[in-house]
């Protein structure tokens, strides 16, 4: 039989081939075949453009485990993914050059799936991603920290603490940017920085001053003249746009437009993205890194001191997820099977609408409390299933759902946390 380039090659190194019709379709895709290569199941695929995340999702519903391997015709290239049933979302590689890639290939020798998993996660993934961000995120913090002017107390940890805050900061900003947030321009961040460069003036002291306490941190009828000059831009309610002790410490604080050039060319250089409606698979960064990118650069003594340690979200979504069905079983009453499509599906056809009522009515009254917070992931993942959960209840009585205002119930009235550290509190609060 005449196998594909690809096929031919886990052929060679010695894959085990099962059958070549595993009853599994995707638009503009043939399955070649599934089988196995050193104990790791595969199921390869070729065809044209990419899968969608619909596919995606499906194929990893009814199949779990086994990475799916879709190859470009004829292109060299191929994408790659894998789940495990503690992941919401597969780990993607995009464009693996496959022909020439040892390190992928050796992942096939490693003695389990799960193993196989954060290998090709850490090596080709979002992980691979993350660490190189933050170590680029390291490198900037340093220079702004070298190159701060104007401090009252020019100590090197109070230097390392105001430039930690602004990368924060500007972390933050740059998601907004993306989404066009920002006076509704992507390019918000280069276009005033290069008009500041432009015109003469200080990048820091005319632009991100003004935008971080003169604009984000106060409602618009609060707001400078300056503030109101650079457009259409939103009020965000939390403490990270507030000025720390050591930056009112120092009102001459400022930095060179070279430096923070390379600071905005840096977060404009990563795909950012809060939208989890794209039809695509993605490697992308999202908010939920800054807890990642805070606990990161923590010394190891403040680490340890702080009991600082950044909770990976498969391990908050079992948390909550376990903790949401006990509650839905001793307060809600329902069996564990009832409590599990609840969670799992938003579907409460079981119930009568008037035992729906009472227990949306609960729902609603409830309080999470995270007394270790951090930036908040457990909270996110309690969000996300309270959301879920009263959205099928309130579909269950006829109720018309409203998902901003239920958003916004649920963040005002039933999240709560609290931690020492208080840029945690503020990333929480942002994050939310």
């Amino acid at each position: 039989m005449e196998y594909s380039n690809m096929l031919s090659h886990l052929v060679s190194l010695g894959a085990e081939l099962e059958h070549e019709d595993a009853g599994i379709a995707f638009d503009g895709f043939k399955q070649f075949a599934s089988g196995r290569l050193r104990g790791i199941r595969f199921y390869y695929f070729e065809g044209t453009g990419g899968l969608s995340k619909r596919d995606v999702a499906g194929f990893f519903r009814t199949h779990t485990e086994g990475c799916l391997i879709t190859a470009l015709d004829h292109s060299g290239m191929a994408d790659v993914y894998a789940q495990t049933f503690l992941d919401r979302e597969p780990v993607v590689v995009q464009a693996l050059d496959w022909k020439n890639n040892a390190d992928f290939w050796s992942l096939f020798e490693l003695p389990g799936y799960l193993e196989f998993v954060f290998e090709l996660d850490r090596r080709f993934g979002r992980r691979r991603l993350e660490m190189r961000f933050v170590s680029e995120f390291r490198k900037h913090r340093n220079r702004l920290a070298d190159a701060w002017i104007g401090l009252t107390d020019g100590c090197e940890s109070v230097r390392m603490q105001i430039a930690l805050d602004t990368m924060l900061r500007m972390f933050f900003v740059a998601f907004l940017a993306a989404r066009g947030t920002l006076d509704q321009r992507r390019s918000f961040l280069s276009d005033e920085a290069c008009r500041c460069v432009k015109e003469g003036r200080s990048i820091y002291r005319d632009f991100i001053q003004p935008l971080f306490f003169e604009t984000l941190n106060r409602p618009v009828r609060h707001r400078t003249v300056r503030a109101i000059a650079l457009g259409d831009i939103p009020f965000l309610n939390g403490g990270l746009f507030t000025p720390s002790e050591l930056e009112k410490q120092s009102p001459q604080l400022n930095a060179p437009n070279a430096v923070w050039l390379d600071v905005i060319d840096f977060f404009g250089r990563y795909a950012l993205s809060t939208d989890r409606s794209e039809t695509k698979p993605i490697l992308r960064l999202d908010p939920m890194m800054l807890g990642h990118v805070f606990e990161s650069l923590m010394s190891q003594d403040a680490r340890r001191s702080t009991g600082s340690y950044y909770t990976p979200m498969p391990l908050a979504r079992t948390l909550a997820k376990e903790s949401f069905e006990y509650w839905l079983i001793q307060n809600g009453h329902l069996t564990e099977g009832e409590a599990r499509q609840g969670i799992a599906l938003g579907d409460f056809g079981f119930l009568s609408v008037e035992r729906a009522r009472k227990l949306d009515l609960a729902i609603a009254d409830m309080t999470v409390l995270d007394p270790a917070v951090g930036s908040g992931a457990f909270l996110q993942c309690a969000f996300e299933l309270i959301h879920k959960i009263r959205s099928g209840l309130m579909s269950r009585c006829g109720e018309t759902v409203h998902s901003g205002l239920l958003a916004r119930q649920i963040v005002s009235r039933n999240l709560y946390g609290v931690d020492i550290i208080p840029a945690a509190n503020q990333l929480c609060e942002l994050r939310l």
